[in-house]
């Protein structure tokens, strides 16, 4: 299970000056949530944990976690916290680099490259909750693990209707009839 009892931000007490990591309470009451995890984000976090264990060994003393922060799930190589701007970074270079290999096998191929779009993580949320809703999820349980107060909130912003979700449905019609 992954427990859901914080929130991680970078603090600035002025423009120019560093960003202080904290931690503070979810922005709502729903935000606190037990999470169940599938067996395959098990394994990749125990997998996770044994790269980092073996990177703290490694680094040695250059490994030097904030004090209040040495164990958090997602680090820097130095054991440092990450925050949005470090992640939107890193998808950006693998968007890129999905981008540059699809642009040389479009060259290849004599066709036009189909570009991938931007990622974010906000993005992942929305592509969540679309896989979870096409997969038959209850979406008062969608609601519980995103953390929302209302299931109008899940509903609205957070899923997407594709094509295949409409035939589908439009097929539970046919089987009425």
């Amino acid at each position: 299970r992954i427990y859901v009892n914080r929130t991680l931000i970078c603090f600035q007490e002025a423009k120019g000056k560093p960003c202080v990591p904290k931690f503070q309470a979810p922005k709502t009451n729903a935000g606190c949530r037990v999470i169940p995890m599938v067996t395959e984000v098990t394994r990749a976090l125990r997998m996770h944990r044994l790269h980092q264990n073996t990177l703290k060994a490694e680094l040695g003393n250059h490994y030097q976690p904030k004090e209040g922060f040495e164990n958090l799930v997602f680090t820097s190589q130095f054991g440092s916290p990450l925050f949005e701007p470090y992640i939107n970074r890193n998808l950006s270079r693998i968007v890129s680099k999905i981008n540059k290999q699809e642009q040389a096998l479009a060259k290849k191929e004599g066709r036009d490259p189909v570009p991938f779009e931007k990622v974010t993580p906000h993005a992942l949320r929305h592509t969540f909750a679309t896989r979870a809703f096409e997969k038959g999820m209850k979406p008062k349980t969608v609601q519980e693990i995103l953390g929302h107060n209302s299931l109008s909130m899940t509903m609205d912003l957070y899923t997407h209707v594709t094509e295949n979700m409409k035939v589908e449905e439009m097929k539970k019609l046919e089987k009425q009839a």
